[in-house]
């Protein structure tokens, strides 16, 4: 499995800021556009929606990469695997190292984590912790939804944002 190592501020992987989609198209497959945002940012899905890459002015100036690419990658950050780590053992760490701004009144029930002077931020869809697996309301549910909520304990997307 290939690693797709993450340079804060910079890239992932052979995607860089600043790269113009020609040279992405040269990188990536199946390119698909989905829409123009607020502040003129086109955005294009890769590799069968794999990354999620935003254009300014035709440079890569935001990329996002989903958690459809586990099965494929190593993403790592200071050599941790964003994907394959359980979010209350990656954000511990990072928060020792770097600033931390998360949504929740909870912590570790949040679902974004901010590292702005790293310019990433880190998404999961809902928010769970090992420290829900005994309570009772996660008792109660079904084999089925108990194995569904546990997925939230990891990450479902990285988005690197170029400081403009």
């Amino acid at each position: 499995m290939k690693n797709l190592i993450i340079k804060p501020n910079k890239s992932i992987g052979q995607i860089k800021f600043g790269m113009t989609r020609n040279e992405i198209n040269n990188l990536l497959n199946d390119e698909k556009k989905i829409s123009s945002q607020n502040n003129d940012i086109d955005f294009f899905w890769y590799e069968d929606y794999i990354y999620l890459i935003g254009y300014k002015k035709n440079k890569v100036i935001e990329i996002n990469i989903m958690d459809k690419a586990l099965h494929k990658y190593n993403i790592l950050l200071d050599g941790i695997d964003l994907f394959k780590n359980k979010v209350e053992d990656i954000i511990p760490y990072l928060k020792n190292k770097y600033e931390l701004i998360f949504d929740g009144e909870d912590e570790d029930l949040s679902t974004l984590y901010e590292f702005s002077s790293l310019g990433i931020s880190l998404w999961r869809e809902s928010s769970f912790h090992s420290k829900l697996l005994n309570s009772k309301d996660f008792q109660l549910l079904s084999v089925e939804n108990q194995e569904y909520e546990k997925k939230f304990l990891f990450f479902n997307s990285i988005n690197l944002i170029k400081n403009i």
